[in-house]
């Protein structure tokens, strides 16, 4: 789902992901659209994705739905790339690649700088 809002870039946030590398963290921000947002880490990548649990009413769309940071990681969806509003970055930083089984969906953290279809 693409989140557009006003003096900030378009954000892409995907549907709950059952993942063993994502990780919990004490991290939260309160955004006044939106509501309070939950983090989490993966890998060596701290804060990297913020999903809100119970949004405010007028962005109840998004409950579930996790969104990462362009910054800490490049995003494929089965196998194509989630534009970012950033250029280009050497080295690459780490992929987060989410793939979509039947009615299940998947998500992992492939290493800093490789291909994600090394």
């Amino acid at each position: 789902m693409l989140v557009s809002e006003t003096g900030l870039p378009n954000r892409f946030y995907l549907p709950d992901l059952r993942s063993d590398e994502l990780t919990e963290s004490s991290t939260s921000t309160v955004c006044p659209y939106k509501g309070t947002a939950s983090y989490a880490g993966a890998g060596e990548v701290a804060d990297v994705a913020w999903c809100y649990r119970d949004p405010l009413p007028e962005a109840g769309k998004i409950a579930g739905y996790w969104c990462f940071d362009d910054a800490k990681v490049d995003v494929r969806v089965d196998s194509r790339a989630i534009p970012t509003q950033l250029p280009a970055r050497d080295p690459r930083p780490p992929t987060w690649i989410v793939d979509r089984f039947g009615d299940a969906v998947r998500g992992w953290l492939h290493p800093r700088g490789a291909s994600p279809h090394e």
